[in-house]
């Protein structure tokens, strides 16, 4: 189907060009933003950009019959994709118009068509590919290119438009640039993969929880407009508002359940610690952040209330996270100090409250008297917030604004390897160095400098609340334990307080923490970055290789000066490293890849830095294997030449010493890929499901992305069958889409070439008709350890109980089914009103139009006996 489709899409082109059909780009002509503009399409080919919900192309085309062809470029393959209502459906590549893509319609016949379209943005995130990328401006009308440029940051190349270039590198490529509309269709190319985040200002959503005053609801409001327009005029950005939720409370306990209520369940106690300590916090699993409504109550110290700049705050971070998309980053200063620097920055334009430059000095006298900033990389609610806001400082002033979100874009996946198959995730010291031109190590020594000078000493002394808590951490055979990370964690009532503080250990293995007066500590070890095997709680009495947190030490802080500890560790353990580099084929570095050392019972990942080095600890003396992710397939180093199976690779033995020097070099991607889409009945994307390709010897997997997009790389050739579980709805792959039965599946034949353009669709009304019920022992108490399931004509569904033994599931279709669980290999069926059996003794029982609820599935006291 591949080759068909390039060579069609050729022909069409070159005929277009052949014949001199302009181009002529869509122009709405006002400079507001209304939510639907008319756009004249002239005969020939139009450039537009979609912004609007996606549309199937079937229904663009039945709203605009003399549109004859749709085509646009698809920046993940790097091909063209079309749609024309006279090829037949199996040769369309475009299957929907997408939001944030630019688009070609052509239109046939002599005269203008007028076009009533939607510009009410459906997103403002657009995802960037490294190179080309047709997009779609969603932002405001008359915005000017610069506005757009900023947006994209230092990794544009170009933005194209019709005969219009702008270069960032040629001075003056932007003054013959008219001003952009929502809806243009715009040429981005750009040096590495982007989240574009478009300033669309449209509101997110917002929850009101508990009883928030319509006075406040109307404050709240005015500050979170305030701060859609700072972001969108100082960073060129806003968080994308499609999924972004804003939760506004009068109460711990609303607050509480409105997490509940938005899919996300704390636990009460933990909650609620958080709630008393946070005036606001950014929930990144959520993409929500929470908000006190009483931080806009009363009278306020100046023109507005603090609740304005703590909703700034809790917005940057929900730009960071965004725009890296990943939930965790570990430089937790510069996350926190970066949001702290925006929000005085607000503070000083506002003339309000405290100005960044008066902040700027409480800060500086906080941080010249704490510990070194490497030693607060990981979060630390004392200092994260004042040392952040010196360091962002002294970036923001090297770099400027817009660096401060940079570094989160370069955090963002990007793509290498032959046709750019091969995910990359840039480590954040290389993220660090692209987005502020300086190692992270420099930066260290270049604001440890600046503090040596604010205080007179290069030595550090404690607050006047805290004591200096030494020590000294050993090995076994007595030897100095360098460059441990040691971690004080405060507890207050047996509850972690976040109140913790870092050191690392010297070269004589001596360590200093500073520790508040009057509290309590636990002390968290860590000898490398492996979290099973090197890190742990310090324990002098626990013969745990990892005591739980309630087994360590715990060390009281009174008000005189605490007597020093002594740690020791396995001189064995997470002492010796394994350093090489990975290449491409090209023999350039390959900076951001995935690499193993897997040893017996244990395997530690990392990512490559920029130069395609990587640094393991080894956590024990054994023989290690090391391991390239490369799209799926896995390089193994050798000795003598890499190799593509597990069986051919070469292993290192650490005993006593460090291992150096290693290299290997990827070759050309060895992987086929079985690539489609996951649909429901309507055509829409199912994102976040699992699915399989199965051979008689072989599995591999890909989750869905948010399209429905799925892509397997298959290291073996062979005949697959496609598999997935969808609400506890098992579905494969068949010759009309999605079956449940496994006479109607389709299999897959994979040879030399990839196999693309599958659409793995469910029927109407697949996998709606569900099964719920409880399973129980026989004694009434919930069981949790079984998987649940029924099985019968139109095919099975599953589900493994909830902790109250609760269980619910979808199955394919209509139909007769058995359910069953299986105990230690024993299958027991139901067989109606709370008893179960042997297969002979089942009932079975008939799904039509609705589900079948309240069923108890109780299991007889001894299990295994139903199969003796």
């Amino acid at each position: 189907m591949r080759r068909l489709l390039a060579p069609a899409l050729s022909c069409l082109i070159a005929v277009a060009c052949a014949v001199g059909l302009s181009v002529a780009f869509a122009d709405d002509g006002e400079p507001s933003l209304p939510e639907s503009v008319t756009t004249t399409l002239q005969p020939g080919d139009n450039r537009i950009g979609w912004v609007a919900e996606r549309m199937s192309a079937e229904d663009l085309f039945a709203r605009l019959p003399q549109v004859v062809l749709v085509y646009t470029w698809n920046a993940d393959s790097g091909r063209y994709e079309i749609a024309a209502p006279r090829l037949p459906r199996r040769y369309w590549t475009i299957r929907f118009l997408e939001p944030g893509q630019g688009y070609v319609l052509r239109v046939g016949g002599p005269g203008d068509v007028e076009w009533q379209r939607s510009v009410l943005p459906a997103s403002g995130l657009v995802s960037l590919r490294s190179g080309l990328n047709w997009s779609a401006w969603a932002g405001r009308d008359d915005a000017s290119i610069a506005d757009v440029a900023r947006g994209i940051g230092s990794s544009l190349l170009s933005i194209r438009s019709g005969d219009l270039i702008y270069d960032p590198s040629v001075p003056g490529s932007m003054d013959d640039w008219p001003a952009v509309q929502r809806g243009d269709a715009l040429e981005i190319s750009v040096s590495r993969d982007v989240n574009w985040l478009q300033p669309t200002f449209v509101m997110p959503q917002i929850h009101y929880a508990g009883n928030v005053d319509h006075g406040v609801r109307r404050l709240i409001e005015r500050d979170l407009e305030a701060t859609l327009e700072y972001s969108a005029t100082e960073l060129g950005v806003q968080a994308d508002p499609s999924s972004l939720v804003v939760v506004v409370a009068g109460d711990a306990k609303s607050a509480h359940d409105k997490t509940t209520e938005l899919g996300h369940p704390w636990e009460w106690e933990s909650f609620r610690n958080f709630w008393q300590r946070a005036g606001g916090w950014y929930s990144s699993d959520q993409d929500a952040f929470y908000l006190k409504s009483s931080t806009w109550e009363g009278s306020s110290s100046g023109r507005y209330h603090f609740g304005r700049y703590v909703v700034l705050h809790e917005y940057i971070h929900a730009l960071q996270f965004q725009l890296m998309g990943a939930d965790i980053v570990d430089l937790d200063w510069m996350l926190e100090g970066s949001a702290n620097w925006f929000d005085s920055d607000l503070a000083t334009q506002d003339r309000n409250g405290y100005p960044l430059s008066r902040r700027l000095i409480d800060a500086l006298n906080l941080a010249s008297k704490g510990p070194p900033l490497e030693e607060i990389e990981s979060a630390n609610d004392t200092w994260q917030y004042s040392f952040g806001l010196v360091a962002a400082d002294l970036l923001i002033e090297r770099a400027g604004k817009s660096a401060a979100l940079d570094f989160y874009r370069v955090l963002a996946p990007g793509r290498a390897g032959p046709g750019g198959r091969w995910e990359t995730r840039p480590t954040v010291r290389s993220a660090f160095a692209a987005a502020f031109g300086l190692s992270l190590e420099e930066f260290y020594d270049e604001f440890e400098a600046l503090m040596t000078k604010r205080r007179g000493s290069a030595k550090r002394r404690p607050a006047g609340n805290e004591f200096a808590l030494a020590g000294t951490i050993v090995n076994t055979d007595g030897t100095p334990r360098v460059g441990a990370s040691l971690e004080a964690r405060e507890y207050q009532d047996g509850v972690p307080a976040g109140w913790d503080r870092r050191a690392r250990s010297s070269e004589d293995g001596t360590f200093e923490l500073f520790v508040r007066r009057r509290a309590d500590y636990r002390v968290w070890v860590e000898l490398g970055d492996d979290y099973w095997n090197c890190q742990f709680w310090w324990s002098e009495s626990s013969d745990a290789a990892r005591p739980s947190d309630d087994e360590a030490s715990l060390i009281e802080i009174g008000s005189s000066q605490p007597e020093p500890i002594a740690i020791t560790v396995d001189a064995d353990q997470c002492r010796w490293r394994i350093t090489g580099a990975l290449s491409g084929p090209d023999g350039q570095p390959l900076a951001g890849i995935e690499v193993q050392a897997q040893r017996e019972g244990s395997t530690t990942s990392i990512r490559t830095e920029v130069d395609g080095s990587f640094t393991f600890v080894a956590s024990r003396p054994a023989s290690y294997q090391l391991s390239a992710d490369l799209g799926g397939c896995r390089l193994y180093w050798n000795a003598d030449a890499p190799a593509w199976t597990e069986d051919q690779a070469g292993t290192l033995e650490v005993t006593s010493r460090d291992i150096a020097g290693i290299r290997f070099q990827a070759e050309d991607d060895p992987c086929k890929r079985i690539t489609g889409w996951l649909l429901d009945s309507n055509g829409e994307g199912i994102k976040n499901v699992d699915v399989n390709a199965v051979a008689d010897d072989h599995r591999a997997m890909d989750p869905t992305d948010s399209t429905g997009r799925f892509s397997i790389a298959l290291t073996e050739a062979g005949v697959y069958g496609l598999e997935a579980w969808i609400n506890g709805c098992f579905l494969y792959y068949g010759n009309d889409g999605a079956t449940g039965t496994l006479r109607e599946r389709k299999t897959v034949s994979v040879t030399e070439h990839d196999v693309s353009g599958l659409l793995f669709q469910l029927q109407p009304d697949m996998c709606t008709l569900r099964i719920s019920g409880r399973l129980l022992n026989a004694d009434g108490t919930p069981r949790t350890d079984n998987w649940v399931g029924a099985s019968g004509e139109s095919g099975r569904g599953a589900d493994w109980p909830a902790e109250d033994g609760t269980f619910s599931f979808a199955v394919p279709g209509p139909g007769v089914y058995d359910m069953s669980v299986a105990v230690d290999g024993c299958e027991i069926y139901y067989v109606g009103n709370g008893k179960t059996g042997a297969k002979s003794e089942r009932r079975s029982f008939n799904i039509t139009r609705s589900d079948i609820t309240g069923i108890e599935f109780r299991l007889p006291e001894a299990p295994a006996s139903v199969c003796n």
